[in-house]
């Protein structure tokens, strides 16, 4: 007897994990809770970014991470990419995700990083 339905699989690309690489070697899953938790640090009550801006910007990062074929990436290149997308929207969570994620040791670093934003 025939059922008369018809089925269709398709395959798809699987969603390979991206691995972040830590300064001590150490590795890890990307997690974009943890990310959006940074930034969302950084941009605390800086009204210009909204908290779908912050999403974007993990969207984007994500995305070109994935685009690039690239199964690691180390996490001062991730801290670096992040970087580059709040440098224009804001001055301050520039320089607090900064501050954290370049591990300043001394004034003259920070003072150097203020630099760069003019």
């Amino acid at each position: 007897m025939k059922c008369g339905n018809r089925f269709t699989t398709y395959e798809r690309l699987g969603d390979n994990p991206l691995i972040v690489v830590k300064a001590d070697g150490s590795s890890q899953v990307f997690n974009r809770e943890k990310l959006y938790r940074g930034i969302s640090i950084a941009c605390a009550k800086r009204p210009n970014i909204p908290n779908d801006k912050k999403t974007e910007i993990i969207d984007a990062i994500e995305t070109a991470l994935r685009n690039s074929g690239r199964a690691e990436i180390n996490s001062k290149d991730l801290g670096d990419m992040v970087l580059e997308h709040l440098k224009p929207l804001d001055d301050v969570a520039y320089i607090r995700f900064a501050s954290v994620y370049k591990d300043f040791q001394s004034i003259e670093e920070f003072q150097d990083a203020l630099k760069g934003l003019k």
